[in-house]
């Protein structure tokens, strides 16, 4: 398990070296691509088809969660003399949101099962967790190095 953890991190330091000139976001969306293509050992016929496919599914998912900032998260922020009426109904469209993410990904994960087998499926799910993990682990870990003395 340390093998793989180190392997990983390894992998997760070159590609954030390599992808230096490129914009924060940017990077983070190379590493996990290249994160999530190692982790389901992706054919060049999978890939293709796949990546088009969650591509498609990454923007839609992207905007769902802008608009749920949006109409709660940014709501809450700047106004925290809100009614209960106003923040229950801020409530509701947070759950709302959420149940708009929920649908996406049934829908998404069933045109996954369309171009790769159920298990990359399911391995899917589980790397784009692990990058999460792994991706957290290195920014505490950056942050601690930020606040060491000397620095």
């Amino acid at each position: 398990m340390k093998n793989i953890i180190f392997i990983l991190l390894l992998a997760f330091t070159a590609a954030a070296v390599q992808a230096q000139d490129q914009a924060p976001k940017e990077r983070i969306e190379a590493l996990k691509i290249s994160y999530i293509t190692r982790a389901l050992h992706l054919t060049p016929k999978e890939a293709q088809n796949f990546w088009p496919l969650y591509n498609e599914y990454q923007d839609k998912l992207e905007v769902l969660k802008k608009e749920r900032r949006a109409a709660t998260f940014e709501k809450w922020r700047k106004d925290r003399d809100l009614s209960d009426r106003e923040v229950e109904e801020a409530l509701d469209q947070y759950l709302a949101y959420n149940r708009k993410e929920l649908e996406l990904q049934e829908e998404y994960i069933e045109k996954f099962k369309t171009v790769l087998p159920v298990k990359k499926v399911a391995q899917l799910i589980v790397a784009e967790e692990r990058f999460k993990l792994v991706l957290l682990r290195e920014l505490k870990k950056r942050r601690q190095m930020d606040r060491r003395p000397g620095r």
